[in-house]
Parts: structure tokens; sequence; C-alpha cells
């Protein structure tokens, strides 16, 4: 398996800053004012239009009167020409005002294309951060365009984003050779004598060659957990060799159940119970919606709590495969050995470790192991319970009691001794006295 760092840089393009005029408070005046005057001059120009249609329209009639009461022609043909400069006049300063007007839209025009130019700038640049510090997958590999094939580990909170840049990492896998790992429940074996769980190391169980592995330092990525140096353990209890080194832990005898799927349930007891096939009984039952045990009654769920993994997951990712260690029941309920183990620490432990060599169906050694779960309580010391009065004739803490309650009882005595001695003193002094 190949592992990669890959470091990564992004600087964002200048967002253009759309800039307009601020207008001073003489504008906002002459503004409003130019609008006042543009209306007028609307109004103007149209009483214009009509002027000069009337013009034209009644321009043989003026001709007629010109040449009934002009003593020349000459003056009419100058009114007219005056007439007609005044309207070129107003004609040319109606395109200029028309210029600027499309000039000003113009501007507004610029402007606006510069804001959403600027948004859609922003927008890009938050999509881009928001993508890299969520730590979403699908949409890291399409913004890097990687392989589909590769395993990706993101780091997508140690991500740092400004106005002006993004920097970041990721480490990408090239898994040359996966293997599918299950979780799995060890079961204890039941014997007359208690519940024998069996030691196994890693959580993590490999079916097909019974090897189980420990993922704590493995990283997790989006295809799984990525191991780079990692070695399986491969537990001899698990095999069907004739000689096997086992560890155990005998706990006594209790009903036990947990649910480790949808509708799955796990027993271990020795009661009888009518939704059991025997007793004692040890194993996982399927297809359970309602389960009866001791006056109360469980409901299970569709899916499991720890792996939060739906029905439809479930029938797909559960492992078909099934260790059975009925082989050792045998050997630990008949070693005499551990018989012995277990009745020297019946009365001050509830959990026992013990190592077993079993060969041939027999344990021929038992040891027991450093770690032990203790039942001692304060008052052991009273009934004789606990390891040091076992030890000695008189446990040492009924001896500190019994020296305490004798002191006790001395300085008692001692104060009503001075007391009755005090008061016979202050009676004779009385007596002399009077």
């Amino acid at each position: 398996m190949e592992k990669t760092t890959v470091h990564w840089t992004i600087n964002f393009p200048p967002i253009p800053v759309c800039r307009r005029r601020k207008r001073a408070w003489y504008d906002t005046i002459l503004g409003g004012t130019g609008t006042v005057l543009g209306i007028s001059n609307t109004v103007d120009g149209e009483m214009i239009r009509t002027m000069l249609s009337n013009t034209g329209r009644y321009s043989s009639r003026a001709l007629h009167q010109v040449g009934e009461w002009m003593p020349s022609a000459l003056v009419g043909q100058v009114q007219n020409a005056d007439l007609w400069k005044h309207q070129f006049k107003w004609e040319l300063t109606l395109w200029n005002e028309t210029y600027d007007a499309l000039k000003n839209l113009s501007h507004i025009g610029n402007w606006t294309t510069c804001a959403l130019q600027t948004l859609h700038a922003e927008a890009q640049r938050d999509r881009f951060q928001r993508i890299m510090t969520t730590g979403n997958y699908h949409d890291w590999k399409n913004v890097w365009n990687v392989s589909v094939s590769l395993w990706l580990r993101l780091f997508s909170e140690r991500t740092v984003c400004n106005q002006t840049v993004c920097t970041g990492y990721w480490i990408q896998y090239n898994v040359t050779e996966p293997k599918v790992v299950c979780k799995y429940q060890v079961l204890p074996v039941i014997t007359t004598r208690g519940y024998w769980f069996l030691h196994i190391d890693g959580e993590w169980f490999e079916p097909t060659t019974n090897t189980t592995y420990n993922v704590n330092m493995c990283d997790t990525t989006d295809r799984g957990m990525a191991c780079t140096l990692q070695i399986g353990h491969a537990n001899p209890c698990l095999t069907d060799s004739e000689v096997a080194l086992c560890d155990w832990t005998h706990e006594p005898s209790r009903e036990m159940l947990w649910q480790v799927g949808p509708h799955t349930l796990c027993v271990a007891t020795m009661t009888q119970n009518p939704q059991l096939p025997s007793v004692p009984f040890t194993g996982c039952l399927t297809n359970v919606y309602l389960w009866h045990w001791q006056n109360m009654t469980y409901r299970l769920t569709n899916y499991t709590v720890a792996q939060q993994m739906t029905t439809v997951q479930w029938d797909v990712l559960k492992s078909p495969w099934k260790l059975s260690l009925e082989r050792f029941r045998g050997a630990l309920e008949r070693s005499t050995e551990l018989r012995q183990l277990i009745e020297s620490h019946a009365s001050n432990v509830t959990s026992l470790m013990v190592s077993t060599l079993v060969a041939s169906g027999e344990v021929k050694h038992a040891a027991k192991l450093v770690q032990q779960s203790s039942a001692h309580h304060w008052w052991d010391i009273f009934s004789g319970m606990s390891v040091t009065a076992r030890r000695t004739l008189v446990p040492p803490l009924i001896l500190l009691i019994a020296t305490i309650a004798v002191f006790t009882l001395c300085n008692l005595f001692t104060c009503i001794y001075v007391r009755r001695i005090r008061n016979e003193v202050n009676w004779i002094v009385y007596n002399r006295m009077t």
C-alpha cells in the first residue's frame, strides 16, 4: 500500500470593486430640479410640436395675408426662416438630452454588470471554502479530480481560508491488498462452575483465515480502514489444532443478553425459557422482535446502536461464519486444577483470568493470570473473607478496634474517678468553712 500526502494552495483572483461616484448634497437638489425641468421640457416640446404643425397647416394663409398687407414678400420668408432655425435648435437640444440619458443608462448597465460579476465570484469562492471545510469525500474527489480507486483521508478541520487564499492537505492511499474484516462477538462457554470467556486479541475478524486485527493504529478513509503496518493475530484456539494455549476469563453464572444486529439477539443463560430450544444455552437468535425475560418485555429495533446499520445493510454486511468453542467445554468441565483455582478465589474474586494448555481434549496445565476483579467489601474483615483475615489468627483491623475500645473504656473510668474525687474534696472544704 502506497501512502501519499498531498498539500494544496488556492489563490483566489482579485474580485473587482464596483465604484460609483458618491453624490454630493447639491447633486440631490440638482437631480430633483433636473427631473422637474425634464418634465417641463417634455411638455414644452409637445407644445412646440403642436405649434410647428399649426405653422405648416396655416402657411398658405400666412402667405396670403402677407401678400395682402405687406409691401413685399421678403418679410414673410424671413419669418419662416426664423421659425425653421428655432425648430432645428430645439431638435438639436432634444438629441443632446437623449444622448445624455442614454449615456447614463449605459453607466447604470455597466455598474449592474460589475455587481453581478462580483456576486458570482464571491459565490464561487464561498462554495469552494464550504466544500474544503466540510469534509465531503464525493465533493473533494470532484473538485480535485481524484481517482475513485484511491482511498482518501481528509483533514477539513485543518483547512485555512481567508479572502485571498486557501491552504490544506489530504492523504491518499493506493491499496493493493484489501481485506474484509468483521466485528465479532465472543459468547461464553457454559459449564457447571460458571461462564468461560475466551480472550481474543483485536476487535475485527477475518473469516477466511480466522485472523483477528486491531485497527486502533489505522486511519479512517472513505473506503474503510487503511493500515500501513498491520499484522494479524492468529489465535490457536480458533484453529483445529490439538494443542492450544488459551486464555480465559471465568465469571459466575448469570443471565446475559445483548443485541448485535437488526432483530438479532445473543443469549447466554442457564435458566429455562420457552423461547430457547434448550438449556443451558449460548448463541444468537435471528428474527426476534419481542423478547420476554424475567417479567420484562424487550422490543428489538431494526438497527444496531453501535454500527447504526439498517436491516438491508445488516443482510449484506453481516458475517455468515460461526466458530464454535464447544470442543473446550468438556476440558474446562473436567479439569480438577481449574476447579481448585475457582474454589480458592470464590470468596473474594468475581472475575478470574486463567491461562490453560489444552491438548487432546484435556487441560494439561492451568495458571492464574495477574488481572482479576475483586469482590471485597469493607465489612469482609468481620466475616473473615479478606485475604489478611484468612492468614492471621486475629485480623489486624479487629485487633486495632479492640485496642481502641480498651483505651476508650480506660479514659471513661478515669473521668468518672476524677469527678468523684473532686466532689468529695469540695464537700470536705465546704464542711470546714461552715
